[in-house]
């Protein structure tokens, strides 16, 4: 657009004096007559694109990304989930997309009964009745208590939650007052059946 406008400049440059002097005539009314003109002349022109330039050299490899997710299945084929880290090969620990929580197994018996993984339910009852709680820092975890597992509900922690009675994992209640930061317990059937068949088996 530059070279267009430097070139009807150079036109205006070029005309001859005289027409400006001409009897009766306004060099101004001339002057933009002309550029009316050249100005027609332009917008008419088809500008037509050159051939396409050479193609450029190859970029540089970018990085390689993250490894893929890696499925656990167990000896007979059964799928159990996704993997999440393995503690020495004694535990196992794997995300179970159905429920949106993780669950470790042991990875000598094929069962969950890892220590920490076995959890008291907490009732505001002091009979074990009601709703149940656990500790919120069981929340995205599967456990186990008496026969049954569970895993921390979606609903809100409550701050020093008072509980009155306790459920061991073996499936005795207890009387007991305290307080803690806890979260609602909901009971889950798990997708697969326990214990699961060793050793376990991965694939990315």
């Amino acid at each position: 657009m530059k070279k267009i406008m430097l070139v009807l400049v150079a036109l205006i440059l070029c005309v001859p004096m005289s027409a400006y002097s001409k009897k009766g005539g306004n060099p101004s009314d001339t002057l933009q007559q002309q550029i009316d003109e050249l100005r027609l002349q332009i917008e008419e022109i088809q500008l037509i694109p050159g051939p396409p330039g050479p193609q450029g050299e190859q970029g540089i490899q970018g990085e390689q990304g993250p490894p893929g997710a890696i499925d656990v299945y167990d000896a007979n084929g059964q799928y159990l989930g996704i993997l999440v880290n393995t503690d020495n090969g004694v535990n196992t620990t794997f995300y179970i997309p159905s429920v949106y929580s993780t669950l470790t197994l042991n990875n000598l018996e094929g069962s969950v009964g890892a220590i920490g993984f076995t959890v008291n339910l907490l009732f505001e009852n002091d009979d074990c009745t009601g709703q149940p709680y656990v500790p919120i820092q069981m929340q995205l975890m599967i456990f186990v208590n008496g026969s049954k597992f569970y895993k921390a509900s979606a609903t809100p922690p409550v701050v020093n939650f008072g509980y009155n009675s306790y459920r061991s994992t073996g499936g005795d209640c207890s009387v007991y007052t305290d307080t803690t930061t806890s979260i609602a317990a909901e009971e889950v059937t798990l997708p697969f059946t326990l214990p699961v068949a060793l050793p376990l088996g991965f694939e990315n």
